[in-house]
């Protein structure tokens, strides 16, 4: 099955017509169709995901015509700035380096990212004196808890999806005392936690729980991660230069989020989490 045809399938689902090749739609949306529960394709060949249901949703408060299109994140961003697509929902978390060369709206979900390991390795004891830490509030507290992951990471091999504010955490903090290993998917760097051909992998909390339920050797380890490096949640990036569109999917998130829809689909597609933004 081709790329387009996937991405038709979900066009289709959205409640538009793709049977006539000179209607465009209004608005193209990428994503990345390989992180669950953000956004991925299931065994028909459909996109589904937290993201797909909220663009849907977007879409019909912008009273805008939508088509999805799946694009693989090293390139997600080019395509963008190429005019490829309008805008990206992939599970991308504002960063200011990526403010240097797109726009975000407001940010339609924040979720915790933690580390995975396989039973019976030494991180599966790893205790760092609190099950939170947020990298954007340096205290006594934060460093201590960032040594002692250092100790527990020095000499391993950490695994996290390239060009990922997960690759920048652990190549800030960890890069000096660990093998830092990158994959183009997440999928794949589980596979690679699953064969222990790496020591650690990185990544939202969620994505490892559905790991787990396929691999029950791998667990959670150490404390759920926010802030710094991690970002400020994620959002749909834009063109800088359309700042209108940016307007529009500001005005959609905010509604969806006071409405409770952002709740809802979040608990849905989340385990019960809700992942409203606090703002």
């Amino acid at each position: 099955m081709t790329r387009r045809w996937v991405a038709g399938a979900f066009a289709v689902g959205l409640g538009l017509s793709l049977a006539d090749p000179a209607a465009a739609a209004d608005l193209r949306i990428a994503t990345e169709g390989a992180y669950p529960p953000w956004n991925s394709v299931d065994s028909s060949g459909q996109l589904i995901g937290f993201e797909l249901d909220l663009a849907r949703n977007l879409c019909e408060r912008m009273q805008v015509e939508c088509e999805i299109v799946v694009q693989d994140w090293d390139g997600i961003i080019p395509g963008l700035l190429a005019g490829r697509y309008d805008a990206i929902m992939a599970g991308m978390s504002i960063t200011d380096e990526r403010r240097q060369s797109i726009a975000f709206s407001h940010a339609y979900a924040n979720t915790p990212i933690a580390f995975a390991a396989l039973k019976g390795s030494d991180l599966e004891s790893l205790d760092v004196g609190t099950d939170k830490i947020n990298f954007a509030e340096p205290s006594p507290e934060l460093d201590a808890a960032v040594a002692k992951m250092k100790e527990a990471f020095d000499g391993l091999t950490i695994g996290a999806q390239v060009s990922t504010t997960h690759q920048n955490l652990v190549q800030e903090y960890f890069g000096d005392v660990a093998e830092i290993r990158t994959y183009d998917t997440m999928d794949n760097m589980a596979l690679d936690l699953g064969s222990a051909r790496i020591d650690a992998g990185i990544s939202e909390l969620d994505f490892i729980r559905s790991v787990m339920d396929n691999n029950p050797d791998v667990v959670v380890v150490g404390p759920n991660m926010s802030g710094g490096p991690l970002g400020e949640g994620v959002a749909a990036g834009l063109r800088k230069d359309d700042t209108e569109l940016v307007e529009k999917f500001n005005a959609a998130i905010e509604a969806a989020k006071a409405d409770g829809t952002i709740k809802t689909l979040g608990e849905q597609w989340f385990r019960g989490i809700d992942v409203t933004p606090q703002s």
